[in-house]
């Protein structure tokens, strides 16, 4: 039963830390990657999809334009070694969440990421972007 709700679908949460440099994988998903055979200390690139969120009523709350029209995406951002030399993986203990096993999985990304662009925060509105330069 336990190896069951560890395989459960989750979300995935990606958090922007201007204090990083890297990716930190919340444990929970770490360990979830390394039983499945891979081993993300030894990732050379990391890609994240961004999906619109939703408001109360189910509406989503991006104004933003999609050039690619799949479902729920709008826009993607990633960070390698190649490019960048700060760029690392690693794991991270958080305990931000109650019940671990329905908990989504969250990736923090630092400046490897954010400095391929400006990031925005309207609190009044609840809203973020991220323009891509």
């Amino acid at each position: 039963a336990a190896g069951r709700a560890s395989s459960k679908t989750r979300d995935i949460v990606a958090v922007f830390d201007s204090g990083l440099t890297g990716c930190l994988l919340i444990k929970p998903f770490w360990d979830r990657l390394v039983a499945e055979g891979l081993d993300p200390s030894s990732f050379a690139s990391v890609e994240i999809w961004v999906k619109t969120a939703k408001d109360e009523k189910g509406q989503s709350r991006s104004q933003t334009r999609r050039k690619d029209k799949s479902p729920g995406r709008t826009a993607s951002i990633s960070s390698s070694s190649s490019t960048n030399r700060l760029f690392y993986v690693e794991p991270i203990s958080l305990d931000w969440f109650d019940d671990e096993e329905t908990a989504p999985f969250v990736i923090v990304m630092g400046q490897t990421f954010l400095t391929q662009g400006s990031l925005t925060v309207d609190i009044e509105d609840r809203r973020a972007a991220f323009q891509v330069v």
